[in-house]
C-alpha cells in the first residue's frame, strides 16, 4: 500500500500522509452521486486501484453502467465525479482517472 504526503513539508509534530486506500474510498463514494453508474464489486478483490507516481495520483475505477444509459457520457461523468471529489476532499488536483466499464445493471 502506498502513501502520499498531505503536506509538502513536515510540520513540527510530524508528517501527514494519505494511504492509497483513502483515494480508492473517495472514488467509490463519488459514484453515489450518479444513479447511472455504480462500483463494480467482484467478490474476490477491489475494483478500484490507486497508485502514486512522482506526486501524481492514478486511479483505475471498475464500474457498472445502468442499462439504457449512454456509456461514454456516463463514464465521462463518473471520471469527472471522481477527479472532483479527490480534489475537493484532499486538495490534490494532479490526478488521472481511468474508468473501466465492467458490465451493466438494471
Amino acid at each position: 500500500m502506498g502513501y502520499i504526503a498531505a503536506k509538502k513539508k513536515e510540520n513540527s509534530i510530524g508528517l501527514i500522509a494519505l494511504s492509497t486506500a483513502v483515494f480508492e474510498g473517495i472514488a467509490k463514494h463519488a459514484l453515489d452521486e450518479d444513479r447511472d453508474v455504480k462500483p463494480y464489486r467482484p467478490s474476490s478483490r477491489n475494483s478500484f486501484k490507486c497508485k502514486v507516481v512522482e506526486d501524481h495520483i492514478h486511479i483505475d475505477a471498475g464500474v457498472l453502467i445502468r442499462n439504457g444509459a449512454i456509456v461514454s457520457d456516463t463514464a465521462a461523468r463518473a471520471q469527472a465525479l471522481i477527479k472532483n471529489s479527490v480534489a475537493q476532499m484532499t486538495g490534490y488536483h494532479n490526478t488521472s482517472v481511468n474508468v473501466v466499464v465492467k458490465g451493466f445493471f438494471k
